[in-house]
């Protein structure tokens, strides 16, 4: 060491896609909660040094997406994780995409979680997860919107177990 210069502590630098977890990590480390943290994309909005002790910093940043997708696909996965925000594609497209996945992938999901043994339309699998769940509009009927909702928070939350949206060789 030069004479005069003090040991620099290991500078480290954060990064992934919205919503993943970066804060929770930084928190874990350094043993206290040290960055904010909220389930939802976009809530870390500048970079943040974090001492987890004196040899060692984290760099919280804001998490970091393309600016467009080509692939459809992609947008609408990242939209039902939530990495990206829910405005972006309307609730009933995420829904119709989510209960086809879980058709064709998981089919046994939301027999577990709502008791539906059968994944047919989308506004039928609507109609019992409202009646399960005792969603109604101001009218007494089932509200179908309230329903979707519930349903895609439930699977962003992984209330709906473990489920994967990409798979290996798919």
């Amino acid at each position: 060491m030069a004479k005069g210069m003090k040991p620099q502590p290991i500078r480290t630098m954060i990064v992934g896609i919205p919503n993943v977890g970066k804060s929770s990590l930084i928190n874990r480390l350094a043993k206290r909660k040290a960055a904010g943290v909220q389930n939802k994309p976009g809530y870390t909005r500048g970079e943040q040094w974090i001492k987890v002790n004196k040899d060692f910093l984290l760099l919280d940043t804001p998490g970091i997406l393309p600016m467009s997708y080509e692939n459809q696909k992609k947008a609408a996965n990242l939209a039902l994780i939530g990495a990206i925000r829910e405005d972006i594609l309307p609730n009933e497209e995420l829904g119709e995409r989510l209960l086809e996945y879980l058709r064709n992938q998981y089919p046994s999901a939301l027999n577990e979680r709502f008791g539906i043994l059968v994944i047919e339309d989308r506004i039928k699998v609507l109609n019992q997860i409202a009646e399960k769940r005792k969603l109604v509009d101001s009218v007494g009927q089932n509200d179908l919107i309230r329903a979707e909702a519930l349903l895609l928070k439930e699977f962003k939350d992984g209330l709906l177990g473990k489920i994967t949206l990409e798979k290996y060789g798919a």
